[in-house]
């Protein structure tokens, strides 16, 4: 058996500054979960699962200056941790 990271691509959302993808919790996706994206000024970003479904979710931003319309059609790639501040308290 080989591990895949889940992968998904970002589609706009009914709230403002979030982004929506097909993937939810039949896919193991969770609230807290992080996901990375190609940025085109920094390497990566960083966005947090903020709602889920069974087969829909949406996620915002960690930097909330971002623009999230930029992300729309790019591939999100979840990652296996959550936030960092849940795990420390």
């Amino acid at each position: 058996l080989i591990c895949k990271p889940l992968k998904a691509i970002a589609k706009p959302s009914s709230i403002d500054q979030s982004l929506s993808i097909n993937l939810g919790t039949s896919q193991g996706i969770t609230v807290g979960k992080l996901a990375l994206a190609e940025s085109q000024k920094t390497p990566f970003a960083v966005f947090e699962v903020i709602e889920t479904s069974s087969s829909s979710s949406r996620l915002i931003p960690l930097d909330k200056k971002r623009d999230t319309n930029s992300y729309y059609g790019k591939i999100l790639t979840f990652m296996e941790f959550t936030k960092w501040l849940e795990i420390l308290v």
